[in-house]
């Protein structure tokens, strides 16, 4: 049994996956170009008293960041579980509906 899709449905799903796609090529270009190898350069001395607040507020928005990273990765494997918990199908004609209401 064969199922008709009309040109705007197919479009659709083509503008989603395209955009999921842009996503995935942002994240991993994101995770190449990770900074956990950053080493201050050698002979900086000591941070001026100009640059301090500078400095501070770019800790705390790394600090920041590092949080919302963690609540995302949590959330990232509620979500995983929640799909986890999906039987699997073995045929492309049964529709599998997940309740992200609640």
């Amino acid at each position: 049994m064969e199922t008709t899709i009309t040109a705007s449905t197919y479009t659709a799903w083509v503008d989603a996956l395209d955009a999921l796609e842009r996503e995935l090529d942002w994240a991993e270009d994101l995770a190449r170009a990770r900074s956990d190898s950053w080493m201050p350069p050698v002979g900086l001395g000591v941070l001026p008293a100009e640059l301090v607040e500078r400095a501070t507020r770019i800790l705390t928005a790394q600090r920041d960041l590092m949080r919302q990273l963690e609540d995302e990765r949590r959330e990232a494997g509620r979500h995983l579980a929640a799909l986890r918990s999906v039987p699997s199908t073995l045929s492309a004609e049964a529709s599998v509906y997940l309740d992200v209401a609640g």
